[in-house]
């Protein structure tokens, strides 16, 4: 069935519920604890007492959760102005984006590029990263007006997720399935100061009852990546400059839809996000390519209370992907790619808590992944061959003990990957809240698990996983019902890294398993919170202590990594101004940067920039449920860059110019 079609099909069930459902039934299933209508309305220490899942798959407050947690809600979304992921994502301290080949802009965590695999995208419980190369391609590409919340993980999460969760994971539940009930619409429109900068549609809608819930929500997206001068790194190519006005598109489509009666749920994606890019390698092109990214995700499962104490929930998903998809033959390769993946996984939950103190979780997922190819081949050294395959098995067990001493949780994952071979990762986590202070102190095991392309196109020897090991430690103080302050350290040691890099033995690029690689840091966020203001700022900090890799070195100085900054402070101040209205600027301030210049062979500093915005926000305009917003993004017109962080031939990649923002949204709920 294609994408419209199921998008005709779930529109016309909502609208048959809608009209023909049980008019009698008046008993709707309560908001989520954590939802925004209800966090708007909470003091800081409130908000500290949320509870989140993603550090454990079990409930606990931000404070005593075994894991470094962010938590950022739909208010904090909605007030900021954020125009996409990139803009929520930038306040978290230890991130920020880097570009990779075809203009795909990514992430990454405490200094480390985690775009490819090391970093775990969840959404409503999907894995969107794609299976060939493990990425998550970010830029005006999902539907944040929808958001919920997001709860993250600033650190490992392979013991509980698995080998895409080794430097971090990002859970994202939106608010048709989550909150809502009834409708939204959103509407965006901006401008750069010689193009368009966006036209954005997002629709959402859920119908709850005591029993049931069907939710869908739709989001369609234009946009230009920029309007500045794009240059490459070769002067001889006579596109060698371009400007990026209306050469530089962003289009989206992304459709999510939901069902749910009693334990049992079924959830169906399909991403459709095309890049039109004229970089692709380093050496500009004479006109976009278009580059395409096609996701169809669909899972089903069903939570079975044996009693109040045990609890079994089996899941099965199958995915198919469609990543970097560039089939016009006009173009030579690599430019030209034909490949897509497919993956089916099955896998099984217990969850044991014999009494409020205790609770014990074990379960087993195995999953397959296969590789086709329609001209291409998958392996350098077998031209012929269109095809791969691998298995993982995984079985992991995690116990979380409530003592008065203080919380424990241990767990332990094995996975077998019969193309990589084997991982164990162990974690351990001591958690303590005193009074006003909290204390934790987490040793994690991690891994990352290579991709169908990893595994395919090695080097000199078979790939196999990287594997981690962190160490992190935080304390937190509620100065005051209005006032937290939270600062944690962490050193990291990724073994094996995957690299990919020019190999001139084979005479093509190709994946390795390189030298180890080292870095600690530490990050800072303060929260002050009252009726009249909301204001965080935060501060991270990274080093590389131990580089063996080439690809990430920094020539000019051992302690940094390519296209990442060492230092980065971040802040979103909203005042509240009577009648529904509110007045938010948010900064974010990046140290000097270095990138790899292809054609002197040196690297080059980016210098340091400030990035700074300012949004007004005005609830029930004109009636209710009506908001309204308008904002200026990069009003100081730096002219940010999106750099390649580690050696390669892409020249920096502008981003958005100031850019003028409107936005308008309508809410109608049900009851």
């Amino acid at each position: 069935m294609g994408a419209p079609v199921r998008l005709v099909v779930i529109f016309v069930l909502c609208f048959i519920w809608q009209v023909y459902g049980e008019k009698s039934v008046s008993v709707f299933y309560p908001p989520d604890d954590t939802a925004s209508t209800q966090l708007s309305d909470m003091s800081l220490s409130e908000l500290m007492e949320v509870t989140v899942n993603v550090a454990s798959r079990t409930d606990y407050t931000i404070r005593e959760a075994p894991g470094i947690v962010s938590l950022i809600t739909h208010e904090d979304i909605e007030l900021s102005g954020a125009r996409d992921l990139i803009d929520v994502l930038r306040l978290v301290p230890g991130f920020e984006f880097g570009i990779d080949v075809r203009g795909v802009t990514s992430l990454g965590i405490r200094g480390n590029w985690a775009h490819e695999g090391k970093v775990l995208l969840l959404w409503d419980g999907q894995v969107v990263n794609e299976a060939l190369f493990q990425t998550i391609q970010l830029g005006n590409h999902y539907p944040v007006e929808l958001i919920e919340r997001i709860e993250i993980i600033r650190g490992p999460g392979s013991a509980i997720y698995g080998g895409n969760a080794e430097l971090g994971v990002i859970n994202i539940v939106t608010l048709p399935a989550a909150s809502l009930n009834g409708a939204v619409v959103s509407v965006v429109n901006s401008r750069m100061s010689r193009s368009f900068g966006r036209q954005n549609c997002t629709f959402g809608f859920s119908r709850k009852t005591d029993e049931m819930n069907l939710d869908f929500s739709f989001f369609a997206g234009n946009a230009n990546r920029s309007d500045a001068v794009m240059t490459d790194n070769s002067k001889d190519n006579p596109y060698h400059q371009f400007s990026m006005g209306d050469q530089s598109g962003i289009s989206s489509y992304f459709m999510n839809a939901g069902f749910t009666y009693k334990g049992l749920r079924i959830r169906i994606i399909s991403d459709s996000y095309h890049l039109y890019d004229r970089t692709m390698y380093g050496i500009n092109l004479p006109s976009p390519v278009q580059v395409d990214f096609l996701s169809n995700l669909y899972s089903i499962d069903y939570s079975y209370a044996f009693s109040d104490q045990l609890q079994v929930s089996p899941r099965v998903s199958y995915s198919k992907f469609f990543p970097y998809a560039m089939e016009d033959k006009n173009y030579a390769r690599p430019v030209y790619l034909d490949k897509w993946a497919e993956r089916l996984v099955g896998g099984i939950l217990v969850n044991y808590q014999p009494n409020s103190a205790l609770n014990i979780q074990a379960g087993v997922e195995a999953n397959k992944d296969e590789g086709h190819a329609k001209d291409s081949s998958f392996y350098m050294r077998d031209p012929a061959q269109k095809e791969i395959s691998f298995t993982n098995i995984g079985y992991f067990a995690q116990v979380s003990l409530i003592d008065n001493i203080a919380n424990f949780t241990a767990g332990l994952r094995y996975e077998d990957n019969s193309r990589a071979g084997s991982s164990v990762v162990p974690r351990f986590a001591v958690t303590k809240v005193i009074n006003d202070w909290h204390f934790k102190l987490l040793y994690s095991f991690a891994f990352r698990s290579p991709g169908l392309e990893n595994i395919s196109r090695y080097s000199s020897k078979p790939i196999e996983s990287e594997k981690t090991r962190v160490l992190e430690c935080e304390t937190g103080w509620q100065l005051s019902e209005e006032m937290n302050f939270v600062v944690n350290a962490f050193q990291e040691k990724i073994e094996k890294p995957i690299i990919f890099f020019n190999d001139t033995v084979l005479n093509a690029y190709a994946y390795q398993n390189a030298d180890p690689i080292s870095t600690f840091g530490l990050e800072a966020e303060y929260r002050y919170r009252n009726k009249y203001i909301s204001a965080v700022c935060s501060y991270s900090f990274y080093k590389a202590d131990k580089n063996n890799v080439p690809s990430y070195q920094v020539q000019q100085d051992d302690n940094l990594l390519l296209g990442l900054p060492q230092h980065k402070i971040g802040f979103s101040v909203t005042w509240f101004i009577p009648e529904k209205k509110s007045l938010n600027i948010s900064g974010t301030w990046l140290s000097k940067r270095y990138y790899y210049a292809t054609e002197s062979g040196f690297d080059r500093e980016s210098p340091s920039k400030f990035l700074l915005n300012i949004f007004y926000s005005h609830k029930d305009f004109l009636l209710e449920g009506l908001h309204l917003g308008a904002g200026v993004y990069d009003i100081l017109n730096v002219q940010y860059q999106f750099l390649q962080p580690y050696v390669g031939t892409n020249s920096p990649m502008p981003g958005p110019t100031r850019e003028y923002l409107i936005r308008l949204s309508y809410q109608y709920d049900f009851f």
